[in-house]
């Protein structure tokens, strides 16, 4: 009998290491990434200068970002949609 219970939770081993996987897989998407980061960063600098004439590298400059990664951050989590930042 106990080879029995052996056998049974070796068979559920794989299952047990699957739902860990998607439980720390579900965490992980919850955590912002870099890309979402800067664009959180741009977005607050652009919210709060925003009577001013604003241009990509100048925003860049002032987060310390080269103005290309920058925008592709911006690209990456906003689908380039720049009128959605000010929701």
């Amino acid at each position: 009998m106990d080879d029995a219970i052996s056998i049974e939770e070796k068979l559920k081993q794989p299952l047990h290491f699957y739902q860990v996987l998607i439980f720390l897989q579900k965490e992980a998407f919850a955590i912002p990434g870099a890309a979402e980061k800067v664009c959180e960063q741009a977005v607050a600098y652009i919210q709060r200068y925003y009577n001013r004439q604003l241009k990509m590298t100048d925003i860049a400059q002032e987060l310390h970002y080269h103005a290309d990664y920058l925008t592709r951050c911006m690209q990456k989590n906003d689908g380039g949609r720049p009128a959605s930042i000010f929701k």
